[in-house]
């Protein structure tokens, strides 16, 4: 279960768990899209997928010397892009050494439902760093952004390529500056409340003075519209880059560039807005 503690872990352990996790997606699937059952197959563990009456998503059980990872198809269907994470997730549990020996020693419980991106539990965000990887290795993900326009097209193609949901493939993205900079992801929730939200590393570090983006959608953007009026069809426009970086200044490589704003709804899950450079 969760806990009202936000976890950290260190930028060399989230690499160390990266590195993992596409070392084993790569020697399994080096050139198409990875299949978390398969490697799971091949590792000599079982899973079963059933309809769980707990609001769990997935769990990874040692018992009678075996591995076994559960997946709730009442949370998602098998083979969807939640179900996917949920799996890879597991395996994240099982790959990470310190994790396995947490699991045969039984101090590891079940994965219940949250945002893919807002942990609680060191863990929990470190297994939710492996699957990740596992499904978006750099390497692969790079090369699939080749001949996609810039944007919301490109995250929706990376998305259905690699068999993951539109949010996870839009932070990969970011995080992997795919996506023309300055640019930043953000994750609303069904009330308009922030629940994520990330800057490429160039937008980073070409922009030292910058402190960080707003943290709520500014008045005069579409994303702001849609969640005032709960408009569920994307929406985009072009709006000035200290909207969505107010501290953007005439010191910053990035000050007065326009942003091409874009917005999409995910559901019951909210809103998921992506600001980039209207031209690379």
């Amino acid at each position: 279960m969760t806990t009202a503690e936000p976890a950290r872990i260190s930028a060399s352990r989230a690499q160390q768990i990266a590195s993992l996790a596409e070392q084993i997606a790569l020697r399994a699937f080096p050139h198409g899209r990875v299949e978390p059952e398969q490697i799971a197959a091949e590792e000599g563990i079982s899973f079963c997928y059933a309809s769980f009456a707990e609001q769990l998503d997935g769990a990874l059980v040692h018992a009678g010397g075996k591995f076994i990872i559960f997946c709730n198809e009442r949370r998602s269907p098998r083979g969807s892009p939640r179900s996917r994470f949920t799996f890879a997730h597991e395996l994240g549990h099982y790959f990470i050494a310190d994790h396995r020996r947490a699991v045969v020693a039984g101090k590891l419980g079940a994965r219940f439902p949250r945002s893919e991106f807002a942990w609680d539990r060191t863990f929990e965000k470190e297994a939710d760093v492996f699957a990740a990887n596992l499904l978006m290795p750099a390497a692969l993900f790079k090369h699939g952004r080749r001949h996609v326009p810039n944007g919301l097209k490109r995250v929706g193609a990376l998305a259905a390529t690699f068999g993951t949901s539109w949010v996870a493939a839009a932070y990969r993205a970011i995080e992997l500056d795919l996506v023309s900079a300055p640019c930043a992801v953000f994750q609303w929730d069904e009330f308009g409340d922030p629940i994520g939200r990330k800057m490429s590393p160039v937008t980073f570090h070409l922009s030292l003075p910058f402190a960080g983006t707003t943290p709520r959608p500014p008045p005069e953007s579409v994303t702001a519209r849609a969640i005032d009026r709960l408009l569920r069809w994307p929406m985009q426009r072009v709006i000035k880059g200290t909207a969505w970086f107010p501290q953007l200044d005439l010191t910053d490589d990035f000050y007065g560039v326009e942003l091409r704003e874009e917005v999409m709804a995910l559901g019951s899950n909210g809103w998921l807005t992506l600001v980039h450079a209207s031209a690379p």
